[in-house]
Formats: structure tokens, C-alpha cells, sequence
């Protein structure tokens, strides 16, 4: 990437939140699930995006837990 893109790794702030970097995923239809609810392999599989490093994650529309 080279010196152009290192301002994404500094620390960004979206009013009193403080984000690690300002790498983000943004809401995808990635992980639908058939009746709107939270499950653990969702839970699972968005602890292991943050796991990567993202700073942000935005999920898509899910109701709450079970």
C-alpha cells in the first residue's frame, strides 16, 4: 500500500466513539439468517472479523436475541 493509505490505520473517532483504525466492513446480506434472529454461528462469525482487525463492523438487520 505504500505511504498513501496509512492514515487508515490511525485511530478514527465517530463522535465519543474511538475506533483501534478506520478500516470498516459495511452492512452485506453475507450472513442471512432464515428467521431475522441472532445465532451463535452469526455471533461467531463477526467475533472472528473483529479478530481481524477491523476497527467497524456494520451487520445487517436482525432482531433481537432468542
Amino acid at each position: 500500500m505504500g505511504t498513501k493509505y496509512t492514515h487508515i490505520f490511525q485511530t478514527g473517532k465517530i463522535g465519543n466513539l474511538v475506533l483501534k483504525n478506520r478500516l470498516f466492513k459495511p452492512a452485506a446480506a453475507d450472513f442471512p439468517s432464515q428467521d431475522g434472529y441472532v445465532h451463535d454461528d452469526m455471533i461467531r462469525f463477526y467475533a472472528e472479523e473483529a479478530r481481524g482487525g477491523l476497527g467497524l463492523i456494520f451487520v445487517g438487520i436482525v432482531e433481537g436475541g432468542r
